[in-house]
């Protein structure tokens, strides 16, 4: 069901074949990632094969390790984070939950170990970033699943192509839209704006997204990336040191982020075994 480990974890270790510029290859003709260090921003370019961060162990510890590699560069002020065009954010997700929920004879065992997998995947990707002592910042284009969306609240500055908008394919599979955005939304717009947005699972378009404060601007296509880099070399203007401990002040604790978690984990359990029934 889950397939590529070994394939992903070849490209992840190219990762170090480079020395202050990280700039992976090529694998066929698409690319897992990139990250390169553009004028004191490390630039972490999610590609075709990024989804394999959530499903994969070797996968998501390599990316974990790379993230910890830039925090040590003394040269990198900030971190930026960026879907390609060719992130399959959207179609990724249909496709794990077409094999999580499919007809075959795979055990219910196995099917909740592999949910398991891509939930705390996302649990210790959203830690490690919110521990990052440097700013980091999400930079979005085209179609953003919620859960994705949801890690990216926790950055203190977060931008999006006129092209984004988020949408909540869990909801074709009755599931919930995906943690951590239930941990987040609510802090931003509310209990009850936050509840119809994660129960009607309409896409909400850039422009609806920076009205309500969870983007800070719409940058235009063609000038994205520059635009991005930019807006990060801005925000590293003011004290890098200020800017996290800040967006750490303003961040859930722990033990919230732990107990929200567990509770989302439950509440998936019991759809997966709804929707096996």
């Amino acid at each position: 069901m889950v397939a590529g480990e070994g394939r992903i974890a070849r490209e992840v270790a190219s990762l170090w074949q480079g020395d202050k510029t990280m700039k992976i290859q090529e694998s066929r003709h698409d690319e897992f990632l990139t990250c390169e260090v553009r004028e004191g921003i490390a630039v972490v370019t999610l590609g075709q094969g990024a989804l394999d961060i959530t499903i994969s162990l070797t996968s998501r510890d390599n990316f974990l390790a790379l993230i910890s590699e830039v925090e040590r560069m003394d040269e990198v002020r900030a971190l930026l984070i960026i879907n390609s065009s060719a992130y399959p954010g959207v179609e990724g997700q249909r496709l794990f939950f077409d094999a999580l929920t499919g007809g075959d004879d795979t055990s219910h065992a196995e099917r909740e170990r592999l949910l398991s997998v891509e939930e705390h995947a996302r649990y210790r990707i959203l830690m490690k970033l919110m521990d990052f002592r440097k700013p980091v910042v999400g930079a979005m284009q085209g179609e953003i699943a919620s859960p994705f969306f949801g890690i990216s609240l926790a950055f203190p500055l977060r931008l999006a192509a006129e092209d984004m908008s988020v949408v909540f394919p869990r909801k074709e599979y009755d599931f919930p839209p995906g943690w951590p955005l239930g941990l987040f939304l609510p802090r931003y717009v509310g209990q009850g704006r936050a509840a119809e947005m994660m129960l009607s699972g309409r896409p909400v378009q850039a422009a609806t997204l920076l009205e309500m404060g969870l983007i800070h601007e719409v940058c235009g296509a063609d000038s994205f990336v520059a635009r991005c880099i930019e807006r990060t070399m801005e925000l590293c203007r003011r004290s890098g040191h200020r800017v996290s401990e800040i967006n750490r002040m303003l961040s859930p604790d722990p033990a919230e982020i732990s107990n929200c978690f567990n509770e989302s984990m439950t509440i998936m359990k019991r759809a997966l075994h709804s929707a096996l029934n």
